[in-house]
């Protein structure tokens, strides 16, 4: 693969929703831009409840734009907490289900927890799923088996509880 160092993100919990999706759970207001982050995409006004096997999260934002595939991106405390265990992949494939929730309606995702921490890399081996990341930063470390997406421009995602540890300049590379 041929990525030399690529950015790292701070990862918080949102919903990514398909069009038909976002109408069933929000109705036919489209939600509003309140600002963009710092990775380019739009986040929200309007927010979601999502019931796992185990528990519920509420006040899940939701970012865009749209997506083909519905799905919840949290980090691991957040999987625990809907009671889903075990690794998350960085894709809905093979990953757990749940039932959103908004003010319009519910719905249900055979296929939809995934990891808020993930690494974003260009098409290639795509049957890589797992990989381990070095981060230099203000307390450099080797992050092991982080789950692969894949995008245009590689980039690191770390939940909002870990990313601190690495400061506003952080860079990362396969290790």
């Amino acid at each position: 693969m041929n990525v030399s160092t690529f950015p790292v993100f701070p990862a918080v919990r949102h919903a990514r929703l398909s069009p038909s999706h976002a109408q069933a759970l929000l109705g036919h207001a489209p939600p509003q831009i309140i600002h963009t982050m710092w990775c380019g995409d739009d986040v929200s006004d309007a927010v979601i409840s999502v019931d796992g096997p185990g528990g519920r999260l509420d006040d899940v934002r939701v970012v865009l734009p749209f997506v083909p595939q519905s799905y919840v991106a949290v980090p691991l405390r957040d999987a625990r907490r809907l009671g889903v265990t075990g690794a998350l992949p960085a894709t809905t494939a093979g990953a757990p289900g749940c039932t959103l929730r908004g003010p319009a309606g519910v719905v249900v995702l055979a296929a939809g927890v995934v990891a808020a921490d993930h690494v974003v890399l260009p098409p290639g081996d795509d049957a890589t799923v797992m990989v381990d990341v070095f981060v230099d930063g203000d307390r450099p470390r080797l992050l092991r088996r982080v789950p692969v997406a894949r995008g245009a421009s590689a980039r690191l995602f770390v939940s909002d509880d870990g990313s601190s540890d690495f400061g506003a300049t952080a860079r990362a590379r396969l290790a």
